[in-house]
């Protein structure tokens, strides 16, 4: 598992570094996400998932 999150932060970390801070707050449409809500969910998406395996 900790072997899959690495690969995971290595892959991830830099498509999140690629967004500029001036597009932050891009969005392809009204009702989408900003591009830094889209990276942080990437970023955040496997915390609940990692909790319930920690407290089996």
């Amino acid at each position: 598992m900790l072997a899959g999150l690495e690969r995971k932060l290595q892959t991830t970390k830099p498509g999140i570094a690629a967004i500029p801070d001036k597009e932050r707050d891009y969005r392809p449409d009204p009702k989408a996400r900003t591009a830094w809500e889209l990276a942080w969910h990437l970023v955040t998406v496997d915390v609940p998932f990692l909790e319930v395996i920690a407290e089996a």
